[in-house]
């Protein structure tokens, strides 16, 4: 009987913090963002972004937005926040070489050419790999973007050590978020980003109780 190790979607939640995020744009002279100079909001959310979260092989990387809500009315009326895209660096320092490599090194991790958009696969959207060598990802729906880790190893080196150097790629994963509020007759938008590190191993995630299964 052998054994399989099943491939898993990983979440990373971020909830975000609505009231404090209200106080500082009301009293602090933060600016409005823009998609190209967006506000960092790690202050924003409430559980910690100080954990490097591991991927491995065949897994998948979801990244959700939730927004805690309101306790205490707003000064300024809010009228949305949506997820407006993902953005994936390579960001090892023994992998600072060429953007052809980064590209290169992205294609064998990453899967970048997912299926078209179709009928059947209504919420499959497009992965984009930059000439910089950095991927962008269009959400999924308002509040959630993914990506998909190919199941082959990236690395040659079969070590099997979750440490080693050689196995592993430190990642930023930026995800742009808009926020709307409705000052005067004029709605007008901020731009805050959320820029986690993680971490992929080259190779399948070590087995436990939870992620293994029986096979004849």
């Amino acid at each position: 009987m052998k054994q399989s190790i099943t491939p898993a979607t990983i979440l990373i939640t971020s909830e975000i913090d609505l009231y404090r995020l209200m106080e500082a744009i009301n009293n602090c002279n933060l600016g409005q963002g823009d998609l190209a100079n967006p506000i960092n909001a790690n202050t924003f959310i409430l559980n910690p972004l100080h954990k490097i979260k591991q991927y491995y092989s065949g897994e998948t990387i979801r990244m959700v937005l939730q927004q805690i809500p309101l306790l205490l009315p707003s000064p300024i009326p809010l009228a949305g926040i949506k997820m407006v895209s993902g953005t994936i660096q390579n960001v090892t320092k023994a992998l600072k070489e060429t953007a052809e490599k980064a590209i290169e090194l992205m294609e064998k991790i990453f899967v970048v050419n997912p299926p078209l958009l179709t009928a059947s696969n209504p919420n499959i959207r497009p992965v984009a790999l930059l000439p910089d060598g950095s991927i962008c990802l269009k959400p999924s729906d308002s509040m959630t973007c993914e990506i998909g880790i190919r199941t082959e190893p990236f690395s040659e080196c079969d070590c099997e050590n979750e440490t080693c150097l050689d196995c592993l790629v430190y990642i930023s994963y930026g995800i742009l978020f808009s926020v709307e509020l409705l000052e005067g007759d004029i709605p007008t938008t901020y731009y805050f980003i959320i820029d986690p590190l993680l971490k992929i191993s080259s190779g399948n995630r070590p087995p436990t109780p939870e992620n293994v299964s029986d096979t004849h």
